[in-house]
């Protein structure tokens, strides 16, 4: 009954969410100095497939991704998924870099497995604590920003990178991949009702589990 009763009022808020809830809740406001930060984490949303099924990045991952590389030249090491990590690089390498900027996958794409933000987090935060760094700006779609944020620093409380500097970009207006693979990420009005159901799912205040290690992890390569 606890479930229904939760899972009802999931379904409620997000309802509302779709209707009234204004952009600003979905987004996050920007860190001041980002000039020095040399790392970015780059939250993938959604991705597509052409004919014979082999993924292609859509229209959000490749906007992210020259986002960083446009606005943040100073950026040497971007953290990926994989939908963004195809737009540039070949899906079977291991290390891939583009202008000289170093592209590292924070999972390891596995179709059975569809990992939401909160587990996303966990991969994100495992590996800069194997590459030994502290300090990033964080890039999302500018509808899922001001969660991505959030579950990285309850990800960082249950003790992953807990003293990594988490900065943040302001993205702007985002396009939507409309022949994603993933029915969420396809429009505004479907993704605001799922982004305010993940909130109460994901909430502490719920009895979920705080992951602490990646669920897919990408092989090692070298830490530099």
């Amino acid at each position: 009954m606890r479930w229904f009763f939760c899972a009802l009022f999931s379904f409620l808020l997000a309802g509302a969410g779709v209707l009234f809830a204004p952009p600003e809740l979905f987004r996050a406001s920007a860190s001041p100095e980002l000039d020095s930060v040399t790392t970015a984490i780059v939250f993938g949303f959604g991705f597509e497939e052409d004919a014979d099924g082999n993924m292609e990045p859509g229209a959000a991952n490749s906007f992210l991704l020259d986002h960083v590389l446009t606005e943040h030249p100073q950026v040497d090491t971007i953290f990926v998924q994989e939908g963004i990590w195809v737009d540039r690089c070949e899906r079977e390498d291991l290390t891939c870099e583009v202008d000289g900027v170093r592209l590292l996958r924070v999972d390891w794409h596995d179709e059975r497995f569809d990992l939401n933000t909160l587990e996303i987090s966990a991969c994100v935060l495992e590996r800069m604590e194997l590459f030994e760094l502290d300090e990033a700006i964080v890039v999302a779609h500018d509808m899922q920003l001001a969660r991505a944020v959030s579950t990285l620093e309850r990800v960082q409380a249950g003790g992953l990178c807990p003293e990594c500097n988490l900065l943040v970009d302001l993205v702007p207006d985002t396009p939507y991949p409309e022949e994603s693979t993933q029915l969420r990420t396809r429009s505004e009005s479907v993704w605001r009702f799922v982004d305010l159901a993940a909130r109460l799912r994901d909430s502490p205040l719920l009895t979920w589990d705080t992951p602490d290690t990646c669920a897919v992890p990408t092989p090692r390569t070298t830490r530099y």
